[in-house]
């Protein structure tokens, strides 16, 4: 039993300073190709999508997770709950962008940076599934994969020159 307990408290570090890690490289390599304004752009853009990703994990996954039975019909209505409020806060956030920015490729990046939540609200119902299972080292395993995939689109995004329109 405590043998289990180290393991799976092994993955959950893994998985936690893994993300710190890769984040911290990719931030170190948006920093070497992007300006400083386009940087503190892109930052304060993905931290608007972050909170509100954060936020609504939060309301959809810990009660899943606490909740004594799960069934397929809880699993499957929290899916598309997070699916509609995923697609609604997308279209505001871009809406709000269109209205409030007066650069189009400013409007674009906080565009597609907002699908961001529709991703990770999607991928809630899974982590549910593998925190109710003890399955950590399928959790880290996928979460550290997204943030590589996601970082290396974001990499090539900035080599492409696609934040300055080029």
């Amino acid at each position: 039993m405590a043998n289990q307990r180290l393991v799976t408290l092994t993955w959950i570090f893994t998985e936690k300073f893994g993300l710190i890690f890769l984040s911290m490289i990719t931030f170190v390599v948006y920093a070497r190709l992007l300006s400083p304004e386009e940087l503190g752009v892109g930052t304060v853009i993905i931290a608007i999508v972050e909170v509100i990703g954060i936020l609504y994990s939060s309301i959809l996954e810990d009660p899943l997770v606490r909740q004594e039975h799960l069934d397929d019909r809880h699993i499957s209505t929290a899916f598309w709950v997070a699916v509609l409020a995923s697609l609604v806060s997308i279209l505001m956030i871009t809406c709000v962008a269109w209205l409030c920015l007066t650069s189009n490729a400013l409007r674009w990046m906080t565009a597609v940076a907002s699908v961001k939540i529709l991703f990770t609200m999607m991928a809630r119902v899974y982590v549910v599934q593998m925190r109710r299972t003890s399955n950590f080292r399928m959790l880290a395993s996928r979460t550290l994969l997204g943030k590589v995939f996601g970082g290396v689109a974001g990499i090539a995004v900035a080599l492409g020159g696609w934040v300055r329109g080029r």
